[in-house]
């Protein structure tokens, strides 16, 4: 009786941790001899198994993302020790611009030491320059409409021109460059 007993509890273990596959064979060998009951089912794979394909596919992609977040700091920190010794630097950015109703263009702006421009990276506004008489007037985190289009974590710079109101958005690490650029072409 305690026999069965153990048997019964040890086979509704196995149920829970086991999955279960069809199978022509009428028993399989697991340690402690024959499995007795369906004999169309074979036990197969415990289910701490499969969990290590999980765990090892989320540390590969922990690893990816940590990998592209220390390329993106990396690449931010060489535009700002090239920004410092004064060389041209390329800040990836959005603009948008009054010819394009409300488009945001994609690209980066030039900046160099006594120069600033529009370089376009996307198919739409390739003739698009920056107005003449570019001057800041506000910076602010864009609206909730606005994040659909723009990374909701980055800075809206608001600018005004001869053409009209001029947005360029930017992430925060790479502001002051902008800013910087920004009140040298506004005072020139």
């Amino acid at each position: 009786m305690l026999f069965e007993l153990t048997e019964a509890v040890l086979r509704s273990e196995d149920q829970i941790n086991m999955l279960v596959v069809p199978s022509p064979t009428h028993e399989m060998r697991r340690g402690h001899g024959a499995l007795r009951g369906a004999p169309d089912k074979v036990w197969c794979a415990r289910v701490e198994h499969c969990l290590n394909a999980t765990v090892i596919e989320l540390a590969a992609a922990l690893l990816v993302a940590g990998l592209t977040a220390w390329l993106f700091w990396r690449k931010a920190g060489q535009r700002a020790d090239g920004a410092a010794r004064g060389d041209v630097v390329k800040v990836p950015c959005l603009l948008r611009h009054p010819a394009f109703d409300g488009r945001w263009l994609r690209g980066r702006m030039v900046i160099g030491p006594t120069s600033m421009a529009w370089e376009n990276r996307g198919r739409g506004g390739a003739a698009v320059s920056l107005p003449a008489g570019l001057r800041q007037v506000g910076v602010r985190s864009p609206s909730l409409r606005e994040a659909w289009k723009v990374n909701g974590g980055s800075r809206i710079i608001e600018c005004a021109s001869s053409e009209g109101a001029v947005l360029v958005a930017v992430m925060p690490n790479e502001l002051d460059h902008v800013l910087t650029a920004l009140s040298m072409n506004s005072a020139a």
